[in-house]
């Protein structure tokens, strides 16, 4: 067994419906480890939510032994600048700005930030600085959406 996405999935599909885990991180070194949980809601993560969950999750770590040494367990939403990781996530975010870096370079370059204006279940396209570039997901390093402040309502 191991900690990840499927595993922290399986733990809150048997408590709570609707819940997406969309990443776990585990970061620090044996003395000091941090264990992120990132979860999406329909209706919007609360504290009320990670707090249920928290818990939950905890527990089913300290059970498995999936961690090995003291850690500390964080439970949050993934924020404005979300992951994205799987197809879906590219799916839902198609019109919305992305920045995205690759294992292998595209057309010259590992970083792209722009438009993700298709995504299917092998790649996504971005057009960025007016490149165009369609990526494979397998390719994909790392990416996550680039959250836009609207000046015009600050102002």
């Amino acid at each position: 067994m191991r900690l990840n996405e499927a595993y922290v999935q399986a733990v809150v599909d048997r408590h709570m419906e609707g819940v997406e885990v969309v990443l776990v991180e585990v970061a620090g070194n044996r003395a000091r480890r941090i264990v992120r949980v990132f979860l999406d809601h329909p209706s919007g993560v609360t504290h009320g939510l990670c707090g249920q969950l928290s818990p939950l999750v905890g527990e089913a770590i300290d059970a498995d032994a999936l961690v090995d040494g003291p850690y500390v367990l964080e439970v949050s939403s993934p924020g404005l600048d979300r992951p994205l990781r799987t197809p879906e996530h590219f799916a839902a975010q198609v019109g919305r700005r992305i920045s995205l870096r690759t294992v292998q370079p595209v057309e010259g370059r590992r970083s792209w930030q722009g438009e993700l204006v298709d995504a299917d279940a092998e790649s996504v396209e971005v057009v960025a600085a007016g490149h165009r570039a369609r990526i494979p997901l397998a390719n994909v390093a790392r990416a996550n959406l680039v959250y836009e402040f609207d000046r015009r309502k600050t102002e």
